[in-house]
């Protein structure tokens, strides 16, 4: 499928000439991001936007996180290198326990096994400032009285669109609280990689969801929907 022909000929196709899984193919091997925003916002794939931006969504953001083989690689996911905060850029330890967090999810690994610090993220961890290089969040203030509501991940239905009619934002979610809450689905799942069991607390739908079993606990912030 040349997907350069497919967007010249958006005018002509019907809808029953459209392949889904030939135009993801087409997207990953020319990466033809322009190409797949054309059609969903062609007049004549209205059946299909919802789909469509699902695609451009995934293709965007990259392959999902490979599973974490080690807890250190775990906590890692969380960690965003590329974020403006400094510190948000590694993985903490205040020597009882390291964190990885993003501001938007959060892991935690209580372990005596690293001298506090910072931490490049990895499978194993490398440190590269001191405790004192510059001053963390304050995590026992995100997740001590933690009470609340509980649920199943494994419940959650996962919903992939846009919110407001624009292909420029779309989103991919799991909902909670009764469809009244989400989060983002690549956070929740790199978060059950560590919590097969999936049970979860929330306060409400504007607070994080919170998983926690033996040493490991995780907090997702919801997003609007």
């Amino acid at each position: 499928m040349n997907l350069n022909k497919t967007v010249t000929r958006a005018g002509l196709l019907k809808p029953e000439e459209y392949n889904l899984e030939a135009m993801y193919k087409a997207m990953r091997e020319l990466d033809e991001f322009r190409a797949a925003v054309n059609l969903a916002v062609h007049s004549e794939w209205d059946d299909k936007l919802d789909e469509l931006r699902a695609i451009i969504y995934r293709h965007c953001s990259g392959p999902r996180a490979a599973k974490a083989k080690t807890l250190e690689k775990w906590v890692s996911l969380a960690v965003d290198e590329n974020d403006v905060r400094e510190v948000l850029q590694y993985v903490y330890s205040d020597g009882e326990r390291i964190v990885g967090t993003n501001g938007h999810c959060m892991h935690i690994w209580k372990t005596t096994k690293y001298d506090p610090g910072y931490y490049k993220p990895g499978a194993k961890l490398e440190k590269v400032h001191d405790v004192d290089w510059k001053e963390y969040y304050n995590v026992d203030r995100l997740i001590d009285g933690y009470r609340g509501e509980g649920e199943c991940a494994k419940d959650l239905v996962r919903v992939a669109g846009d919110k407001n009619g624009s292909a420029c934002r779309p989103y991919d979610v799991y909902m909670y609280d009764e469809g009244q809450a989400a989060v983002n689905a690549d956070y929740l799942e790199a978060v059950l990689q560590r919590f097969p069991s999936g049970e979860f607390t929330y306060k409400d739908k504007l607070s994080s969801i919170k998983f926690e079993e033996g040493d490991l606990l995780a907090l997702v912030m919801p997003v609007r929907v």
